[in-house]
């Protein structure tokens, strides 16, 4: 057995584990328990998957000691394996971690034999006892120990966060364990440290077969479908839970969880809430957000892949008003009461003025202070805020589409993902209520965005860089979100419905399950549309130059949603407010 504590001391010590038997990767193809999560349309497909990564664990958390323990191995295709594995240990990251290095690995395997491995901060390497030929496959099994962190309640003023965004931790009530267990990163990453915001899940899609022990009382939310359940230790619960085709696979679970669950369209959603924040009312709309977004975006670029989707609350902060997971999607816990004002004690990335001015200047003290920002009702009609918590669900929601069924690089490409999926949010909208409802959040959650971004003292940036290039969260904000995200809105004006949407269709088909290359669902909007040096002038202008300002205005041009609102009046209080 390797000296962990030694290894994990030094940050990059090499160890090797101890041999066990070879078990033969299990039946993924159609006919398969993996196969019955996909929608029927999508079975045959799970064959075409065979080279995916394969995850088994076998996990349990203790929330008495905050401990989160398991047993993990994971077949490889030579498409990923050559001669060495890098996987991304999320625990260890500085965002994650307790108190500094926080996961133990032991008994570290290749085939059974023991393998050559250093963890240098979130990074666990592991030499290849040979190299992997074309059409072989490995299979690399450990076991990992980690704290998970317990948070404090979101702070107004916490932009930074602690726990990457809250997503991996205990708060409120809620344990969310996001990237727990080490992820096969499809290529050696350039950075050892993640960035400081934007998503991090820059994963192959892959199989998953997870046991998960809950402690007693508690109700779980997970990717994937439960297909087993046993009762054990006294009250505990262990369930198995399976999925194909997922970037991650996330766990949500807490005591105070009642479920709502109904099928529509043929799809099962699952809303997770605690009635004493939430009341059945507000559960039930938020299901109704998320089956209705599952339903607009069907239709516009194609079926849904699951058959279930799992909304949840997750203690968020840093910057996240809603976390996409595959086949899961947590939203910020005080917007699950439907209340925008509400969760001004936090910010909210996903939810454009909530994550610029919300996050920076605080908590309900604003109900006086923003005047005008909220509206003649104080509910923040005016700027589509009112509808925050419905836009945060359709954006999640949309990234099944734009993250877990077509993947791209969101670290060093996050507008391939965040600006399409923000503009979809909007279409969602013009889709279900009409072209008014829709240009109003294209003002709230795309304009909006940008003008606040520089009336907070940030500068216009180029969209396609590196999520760590971002000076700031709102500049990263309103530059990808904002600005990216508007890009989509001129592309289909220029190009028309049919080539746009038609565009799209085919980038959902064509890289469904795939890492898509930047660019590459311009690309084909382009071929479709016959105007290619037309759309490569607006890609470049808009998405790798700086005009934000000559193209979306800002707030001296006295234009836009913020147009006809005393804003030197709003800043003299907000400085007043901080002062405070």
């Amino acid at each position: 057995m390797c000296a962990i504590l030694a290894c994990v001391a030094v940050g990059a010590a090499a160890c090797t584990g101890n041999g066990d038997d070879h078990p033969q990767r299990p039946d993924t193809g159609e006919g398969s328990i993996f196969a019955e999560t996909l929608a029927a349309e999508y079975r045959p497909e799970s064959s075409e998957l065979d080279g995916a990564p394969f995850y088994r664990i076998d996990a349990s958390f203790d929330p008495a000691s905050a401990r989160l323990s398991g047993e993990q191995e994971v077949f490889l295709s030579s498409e990923v394996a050559r001669t060495e594995v890098t996987l991304r240990v999320f625990a260890n990251d500085d965002a994650f971690a307790v108190n500094g290095d926080n996961v133990q690995i032991h008994e570290l395997t290749v085939d059974g034999q023991d393998a050559e491995w250093t963890l240098d901060r979130s990074l666990l390497r592991v030499a290849l006892p040979q190299a992997v030929e074309g059409g072989d496959a490995v299979r690399l099994a450990l076991s990992f120990e980690q704290g998970v962190p317990q948070l404090a309640d979101p702070e107004p003023l916490d932009l930074g966060g602690e726990g990457g965004y809250g997503i991996y931790g205990s708060a409120e009530g809620i344990t969310s364990l996001a990237h727990w267990h080490p992820v096969v990163l499809p290529a050696a990453p350039a950075l050892t440290d993640l960035p400081a915001q934007g998503d991090i899940s820059a994963f192959a899609a892959g199989f998953y077969d997870v046991t998960f022990e809950a402690p007693a009382g508690y109700e779980v939310a997970t990717s994937g479908e439960e297909v087993e359940r046993d009762d054990v230790n006294g009250g505990a619960t262990r369930g198995r839970y399976v999925t194909v085709a997922a970037r991650d696979f996330a766990i949500v679970l807490s005591p105070d969880f009642e479920r709502l669950e109904e099928e529509r369209d043929g799809v099962v959603y699952r809303v997770f809430y605690d009635s004493e924040d939430t009341d059945f009312r507000e559960a039930r709309d938020l299901l109704d957000y998320a089956s209705g977004a599952v339903a607009v975006f069907s239709e516009r670029f194609g079926p849904y892949i699951y058959d279930e989707l799992d909304v949840v609350p997750i203690s968020l902060r840093g910057g996240a008003g809603g976390i996409e997971f595959a086949g899961l999607i947590g939203i910020g816990a005080s917007l699950y009461n439907g209340d925008p004002l509400g969760a001004l004690g936090e910010s909210s990335e996903d939810s454009g003025l909530l994550g610029l001015v919300e996050g920076v200047f605080g908590g309900g003290a604003l109900d006086g202070v923003l005047g005008d920002l909220l509206g003649e009702d104080g509910d923040g009609s005016m700027l589509g805020l009112a509808d925050v918590t419905e836009f945060v669900v359709a954006h999640e929601v949309a990234h099944q589409w734009w993250f877990n069924a077509v993947g791209s690089d969101s670290i060093e490409h996050p507008w391939m993902d965040e600006s399409i999926t923000n503009f979809s949010a909007t279409l969602y909208f013009e889709d279900r209520y009409g072209p008014e409802a829709g240009e109003e959040q294209v003002q709230a959650q795309l304009i909006l965005p940008f003008q606040t971004m520089g009336l907070l003292g940030a500068q216009d940036a180029v969209v396609n860089q590196p999520a760590s290039a971002f000076s700031s969260s709102i500049e990263y904000s309103g530059v990808v979100y904002g600005k990216g995200g508007y890009f989509f809105v001129e592309l289909r004006e220029l190009v028309g419905d049919q080539a746009f949407f038609g565009g799209l269709a085919e980038y959902y088909s064509r890289y469904r399950y795939e890492l898509a290359p930047n660019r590459a669902m311009v690309d084909i909007i382009s071929e479709l549309s016959g105007r290619p040096a037309e759309v490569d002038e607006l890609y470049h202008r808009w998405i790798e130059e700086t005009h934000g300002e000559d193209d979306l205005g800002s707030v001296s041009d006295g234009g836009g949603p913020l147009s006809g609102i005393d804003l030197g009046g709003v800043l003299d209080d907000l400085l007043d407010l901080i002062g405070d």
